[in-house]
């Protein structure tokens, strides 16, 4: 079946899978994830399956996930808590769980047309200061001396 004959809908939206549908949601999903990034127990020098399997069970909306689950969350999300270094939050805090939280569901939300979708990503940019008057250039570069003058994230 091509898009030429299905149509531009075809091509846009899913369409409805035969299966099971999901078991867990994306607070769940999020809440393994926080777990593998948090420490590991006494005794242990980081995460394994087995132990994230264990920990999570103790939680209440986690009592008979699979191991296969976890293994899939953290594949998903790529998360590498091994390869953890945090530089922009110095604590997962309750406000902080519950800011993550709301704004995974918003991300879960399926696409509806009728609304208007505004992406806004920061970006971090070096603002430059000119050390002395330029030089008008031969053939070739032109001569520029710079200094940092900040960063800002826009």
């Amino acid at each position: 079946m091509t898009y030429e004959k299905k149509g531009l809908d075809y091509a846009l939206y899913d369409r409805a899978r035969p299966g099971q549908s999901r078991r867990y949601g994306t607070d769940r999903q999020a809440a393994v994830v926080v777990l593998a990034y948090s420490a590991p127990p006494k005794g242990a020098k980081q995460w394994t399956i087995r132990l994230l399997v264990k920990a999570a069970r103790r939680r209440p909306k986690l009592k008979n996930i699979s191991r296969e689950s976890i293994r899939w969350f953290l594949k998903k999300t790529t998360a590498k808590p091994w390869c953890m270094v945090m530089w922009c939050i110095s604590k997962i805090t309750v406000e902080y769980r519950q800011r993550m939280y709301v704004l995974l569901e918003l991300y879960a939300q399926l696409y509806r047309k009728e609304e208007l979708v505004i992406c806004v990503d920061e970006k971090s940019k070096q603002f430059l200061q000119q050390t002395r008057t330029p030089i008008a250039a031969k053939s070739g570069a032109p001569i520029n001396e710079y200094q940092c003058a900040g960063t800002h994230n826009i």
